[in-house]
């Protein structure tokens, strides 16, 4: 993480399906929880004084990610999905578009 696209956004991954877009969003809350969990267990000091060059790869993540621990708390995974045709319930629908008033989001008002 050292650049921030225009906007504040990181990255934009474009999918073949809308399933695929709910994989992705579920993979990478994943991960992003389980690198701020590896990051608890983290010592920076360990690798203070040691050459970039000769830090594995995983310490040199985590030892870049560790200045950024907040915004990692912080940070979403957003799936935008088009409603389209198709109205089967499912692992997307969650993440449809709400227009206020619309049928969508009342159903999700009930639940």
């Amino acid at each position: 993480m050292t650049t921030v696209l225009p906007g504040g956004f990181k990255a934009w991954i474009a999918t073949v399906s809308r399933r695929a877009a709910a994989r992705y969003h579920h993979a990478l809350r994943k991960a992003c929880g389980e690198l701020l969990a590896e990051l608890t267990e983290f010592d920076p000091e360990s690798v203070t004084w040691t050459p970039l060059e000769r830090l594995s790869v995983r310490q040199s993540c985590l030892h870049q990610a560790y200045r950024f621990r907040a915004v990692l708390r912080r940070i979403d995974f957003v799936p935008v999905i088009s409603p389209g045709s198709s109205h089967r319930r499912g692992p997307v629908t969650a993440f449809r578009d709400r227009a206020p008033g619309s049928a969508a989001e009342e159903d999700a008002g009930r639940r």
